[in-house]
């Protein structure tokens, strides 16, 4: 039985997809897509942030959350993706949101790791304002946990302070 669905999009219209590249729409709609199956088999959506901002390892990323401490876009970024979420009802335990993963690996992130740790904080505080019990899926960590100031088996994000609910194994 299928028990997971990953999804962000990523890929779609490279090589300038994403949001980062105005081409939000079409990544959302791949994201509906599959929350209407994984509804319709039972299973839970994991929302990959990443892929969605167009971090997919394809296509062209010409700026990086908090980019020169600028965390407009982001932060506008995250309220588009949040109030579309709740507008589809994308707000329950069958969905989980993967903020951002493989920090170490250049394809997936090109700004630093204070960069990453604090684009991971405003991150979770903006889905957890907008909806409180949302799953923060922390399980795809950097390669090497140390790479990103994590402590073993625990996202970087914890060690700042933050609820990260949902670990893996």
């Amino acid at each position: 039985k299928v028990t997971h669905l990953r999804s962000g999009g990523a890929q779609i219209g490279c090589p300038n997809g994403g949001y980062v590249n105005g081409q939000y729409a079409a990544r959302w709609s791949s994201v509906k897509a599959y929350y209407a199956k994984a509804k319709e088999v039972g299973a839970t959506l994991l929302i990959l942030v990443h892929d969605i901002w167009g971090a997919d390892a394809v296509c062209n990323v010409p700026r990086w959350p908090g980019q020169n401490g600028d965390w407009t876009e982001y932060t506008s970024f995250m309220k588009q993706l949040i109030d579309d979420a709740k507008a589809n009802g994308m707000t329950g335990p069958d969905v989980r949101w993967e903020l951002w993963n493989e920090p170490d690996y250049p394809a997936f992130w090109g700004g630093s790791q204070a960069q990453w740790l604090e684009m991971w904080k405003r991150g979770s505080q903006q889905v957890r304002a907008a909806i409180p019990n949302a799953v923060l899926d922390a399980r795809r960590r950097p390669s090497t946990a140390a790479s990103c100031g994590a402590r073993g088996d625990r996202p970087a994000a914890e060690n700042r302070g933050m609820s990260t609910a949902q670990y893996g194994p």
